[in-house]
Formats: structure tokens, C-alpha cells, sequence
């Protein structure tokens, strides 16, 4: 809000930030927090479980931050940020009593600045960060896609996987993510005789960070790899073999044309395939 400040106290080490309530109904901390860089460099950052930063406001330069327009125009607010012996930390105010502001870090990650339009009753966003919406940290939660080609539902759950909580889905809070519709048999055959896990390959993908990468000969032969792994959820090969363990974040369905898309194999029990 106008006169408050987020920043960090130089002689209790202790931070000021603002926490997104878990979603609209429950203001109980979510995973999203705004607060000044932790290595006390002059910018803002976005922080999904205090330690992922996925966004930065940029170094401010005594004028405004690079990465947020809005501070870079003649507008009915005045945004300082002040380094002395007690404090580092941002603070704005209006110019005009009349003029209703507020910024705040909603549920879903972003960074909103609006402000109240009389004639049509409602809030008006002057800035929203980051753009694209997808750069938020785990926005659509464990083996959840978002999904930069859709205007409308941005996440949606792989295949194979459902919404671990519907009613927060149904508030269009994702960050609790997907879970498995059923469990993977992990090894190639069932013991009850039935069909093995496969892999279902996903086109146009932004992979997921921090892979395994392996050394094998051929593409089959990284399919096997993480199939003979109990923990591995998926795997691709375009240079090499890279194979992903545990839990599956930031996943991105790219455009057509996107030199960063990828094809990515998800590993799930065979009743799950289309047309299973």
C-alpha cells in the first residue's frame, strides 16, 4: 500500500516482504513472496518457497527499476528507494488523495500494481510481472503445463494426471499441482501379468531444469534407462540423454515454432494412454 515499505533492516538482518495468501479464500502463506533481493542488491525480487527467485525488478538506478514501466513515467505516483545506515527499502506515495492504489502479490505469483476507476466501479492494472505469466515459478505446480498458446486456461495437468486440489484449480490457483490418476508398475512387466510403464512423448515443450544427463548410445537406449529407474518420471533425447527424477515443475507447452521446444517423454502406467 502507499507509505509502506518492503526492504530490510541493516542492524536486525530482518526482512520485510509481502506473502500471497494461499489463494483467494484462504490467507493463509502461499509460496509467493515479494521482497528486496536477499544479497542486498537494490531490486526487487519474486520468490516462490523463499528460495527460487524467478523474477527481478532490475537495480534501481536512482530514477526508477528497468524492469517495471510503470516507474519510468510521469505518473500519479512518486516510487523512491532509500539506502542509509538503518534501512534499504522501496516505498512509494500518491500525489493525489483522490487517486486509489495498490500493489500486491496475488496467489498465482504475479506482481500487480491497479488502481480504482470511479466511472466503471472497477480496478484497472497498470502493471503485472513477469511477462509471460509462465516465467512464475512453479505456476502450475508439480506435473502441471502452462500453457503460453491458450488465452484462456493457462495450466493444465499432463496426461495421465488430475488436479490435487480441485476446488483451488476451480479458483485458477494451480501451485498445488497434478497427481498420478494410477501409480506407475515401475518395472517392465506387472507382477500380475499385465502391461508395463510407458512413455507418452509431449512435442513443443520447454524442458524442465536441472536433468540428469547420461551417457548412452541412442534414444532407446535413454528410454530404457529411465525405465529400469523407479524414480524417473521422464526423459528426452535431442543431443543426449537427459532423464528427470522425482517431481516434474515448470513445465511450458511452447509454440510451433519455438527453437527452445523439445519433445519430452512422461512416463505413465499403461491404462493411462489414449485409448487404453
Amino acid at each position: 500500500m502507499p507509505e509502506g515499505w518492503i526492504g530490510v533492516n541493516k542492524i536486525t538482518g530482518e526482512f520485510q516482504s509481502a506473502t500471497a495468501w494461499e489463494n483467494p479464500e484462504n490467507p493463509a502463506p502461499g509460496p509467493f513472496t515479494v521482497s528486496v533481493d536477499p544479497d542486498r542488491s537494490k531490486q526487487f525480487v519474486l520468490l516462490w518457497n523463499n528460495s527460487e527467485i524467478y523474477w527481478r525488478s532490475g537495480v534501481w538506478n536512482g530514477r526508477y527499476f528497468p524492469a517495471l514501466p510503470a516507474t519510468n513515467e510521469n505518473g500519479p505516483f512518486n516510487l523512491t528507494f532509500i539506502d542509509n545506515e538503518q534501512r534499504m527499502y522501496g516505498t512509494y506515495t500518491i500525489f493525489y488523495s483522490s487517486f486509489i492504489t495498490h500493489t500486491m502479490i496475488g496467489s498465482t505469483g504475479l506482481l500487480t500494481q491497479r488502481y480504482w476507476l470511479d466511472r466503471t466501479q472497477e480496478w484497472q492494472s497498470i502493471s503485472s510481472q513477469p511477462v509471460p505469466q509462465c516465467d512464475v515459478y512453479s505456476l502450475c505446480g508439480t506435473f502441471g503445463i502452462c500453457d503460453q498458446t491458450s488465452s484462456d486456461n493457462i495450466c493444465k495437468c499432463t496426461p495421465g494426471f488430475e488436479p490435487a486440489s480441485m476446488k483451488e484449480w476451480e479458483l485458477n490457483v494451480w501451485s498445488a499441482g497434478c497427481v498420478r490418476k494410477t501409480s506407475l508398475r515401475c518395472s517392465n512387466k506387472s507382477s500380475a501379468g499385465g502391461e508395463g510403464d510407458r512413455f507418452l512423448g509431449m512435442t513443443n515443450m520447454r524442458l524442465p531444469a536441472n536433468p540428469q544427463n547420461l551417457t548412452v548410445g541412442t534414444a532407446k537406449n535413454c528410454e530404457q534407462a529411465c525405465l529400469n529407474n523407479c524414480s524417473c518420471n521422464a526423459y528426452a533425447y535431442v543431443s543426449g540423454c537427459s532423464i528427470w527424477t522425482g517431481d516434474l515443475r515448470n513445465l511450458v507447452q511452447l509454440y510451433d515454432d519455438d527453437s527452445g521446444a523439445g519433445t519430452l517423454y512422461l512416463r505413465l502406467a499403461a491404462s493411462d494412454f489414449p485409448g487404453s
